[in-house]
């Protein structure tokens, strides 16, 4: 793995690392604040971020891969200014219009779709309204990370990241010590913090651009080069968020809002896996776009190694949170309550997102090539089986079975998907991301998470709690690392590098 890719990946993963624990470790201040049904509105607005990824339209994801090939060549370097202010313009103005239509529909959303019991349908409806505010500014945001991901100038973008969030995060919690108690306080802070990141995050964008002569100006024409893959990722997210989020809109309609409070804690949980995944996946694949670009032979190594990282890392946390998800809640939430009763839905959950994860290698390669139909029709299709199928389980089961769902989809997934891809780029790589990528790491972490909760004690004290937690994520990373070719090859090189240097010294 090159040393950009590696600066890059730590970078994101400490990034990523302390957002996380910046975000668990105020959810629980938050529901002992504002109450748990407020903290049900807190899931409503996290669906609605996600319902309306729906109009980006393939535009961060295209952002990326325009700004690692842009850059990377000499003859396309002058156009990367006119290329972020064209897409910047437009992105801003679905923005206003995001924030538009969640104002419009907040009477509906608060009087019609959600169910409240102890806050008033008023209260609801202000919130619904300063979600919409707080959805406008922070649209930018995605389009100028993934410029960022693209300039490969991520360790200055996680510094930036890290500490706008603390900021936006402390700013929402003082206001609720200091000003109000309400959910309308605390998404006013919210807003605010949002714009404060979207600004600074514009700044460091425009600042780390390539430099070029004459006006920076709005070039409509140069979308003309980029439509067809900007409308595959469009149509691709929209079906994915289609599938990742149609478990939390059938939630919300058919439980009351406390219920849905509890399956947004385990799916909240579940997501954190996304803090480790989305670090490595916006490492790698600049990376593999110019290696692609420049039909770099090394790039089925890079694949591969990139693969296996991300298993070694996923599993584990994966593992430990499926075999202790009553344990992890209760050490999160310190709410017995909320711990059990979303503990089910969190294993089911967390099992499936592990799995999804795993794809995001294949689907970085696939955009490397500029192929974005195999995932979309694959999506479709799914979709196609999984609403009906969504409603009629979730209903029956309620939160657990719509859980179980998201397990399956992804399963049949994996299965699909890989096979498909590698007929047409890494042709006869099929067999070796199954089993070296894939199972190698699952079948290491989740044995040593079997043996560590077999052995433990199922009712301890939350220090002891915590430390079994820890030896079990320690351990099934070690297992994972030492049955991982790549992972292990990685460690051992970078012991020995260290060793090197405290000799010389």
């Amino acid at each position: 793995m090159s040393t950009i890719t590696r600066k890059n990946v730590v970078a994101n993963l400490a990034g990523r690392a302390l957002s996380a624990a910046l975000a668990f470790a105020t959810v629980p201040i938050v529901i002992h604040l504002l109450g748990v049904e407020s903290y049900g509105l807190i899931g409503v607005f996290a669906t609605l971020q996600a319902i309306f990824g729906l109009l980006d339209l393939g535009l961060s994801g295209t952002m990326t891969r325009e700004m690692a090939r842009r850059s990377a060549s000499p003859e396309e370097r002058k156009s990367c200014r006119d290329f972020v202010r064209t897409v910047e313009v437009f992105y801003w103005g679905i923005g206003i219009v995001i924030g538009a239509l969640t104002i419009a529909g907040a009477p509906y959303v608060a009087h019609r779709w959600i169910h409240v019991r102890s806050l008033s349908p008023q209260t609801a409806q202000n919130a619904v309204i300063l979600m919409g505010i707080a959805l406008a500014v922070q649209w930018p945001l995605s389009l100028y990370e993934g410029a960022i991901g693209g300039l490969q100038r991520q360790v200055l973008g996680n510094v930036v990241s890290l500490t706008t969030t603390v900021i936006r995060t402390a700013a929402a919690i003082g206001v609720l010590f200091v000003v109000s108690r309400s959910i309308e306080a605390y998404l006013i802070a919210q807003a605010g913090g949002y714009f404060l990141q979207t600004f600074v995050t514009a700044i460091v964008v425009w600042r780390s651009l390539p430099p070029a002569e004459g006006p920076v100006r709005v070039h409509i024409p140069i979308l003309a080069d980029v439509w067809r893959f900007a409308a595959g990722i469009s149509a691709t997210s929209i079906i994915g968020i289609v599938l990742t989020q149609i478990d939390k809109v059938v939630v919300s309609k058919v439980l009351d809002l406390r219920e849905f409070a509890f399956y947004t804690v385990g799916a909240t949980a579940a997501a954190g896996l996304y803090y480790i995944v989305g670090p490595i996946f916006t490492a790698v694949y600049p990376q593999m776009t110019q290696r692609a670009a420049a039909g770099d032979p090394t790039l089925a190594s890079f694949y591969h190694r990139s693969s296996q990282l991300l298993g070694a890392v996923v599993f584990p946390v994966a593992a430990t949170m499926a075999f202790f998800s009553r344990d992890v809640l209760l050490l999160w939430t310190r709410d017995a309550q909320t711990a059990t009763a979303a503990s089910t839905v969190m294993a089911l959950l967390v099992t499936g997102t592990a799995l999804h994860g795993m794809m995001h290698i294949p689907y970085a390669l696939q955009l490397a090539y500029g192929w974005t139909s195999l995932t979309m029709i694959t999506n479709a299709v799914m979709a196609a089986v999984l609403a009906p199928l969504m409603f009629g389980i979730a209903r029956r089961f309620g939160a657990p079975g719509a859980a179980a769902v998201w397990l399956l989809l992804n399963c049949a997934y994996v299965l699909v998907v890989v096979p498909l891809m590698h007929r047409r780029y890494l042709k006869g790589e099929t067999a070796a991301w199954y089993v070296r990528d894939l199972l190698l790491p699952l079948l290491a972490s989740t044995l040593a998470a079997a043996i560590w909760r077999a052995a433990a004690p199922r009712q301890l004290p939350l220090i002891q709690s915590a430390a079994v937690v820890a030896g079990c994520i320690v351990t099934a990373f070690i297992a994972a690392v030492v049955a991982t070719p790549a992972a292990r090859e990685e460690l051992v090189a970078r012991g020995s590098a260290l060793a090197l240097r405290v000799r010389e010294r």
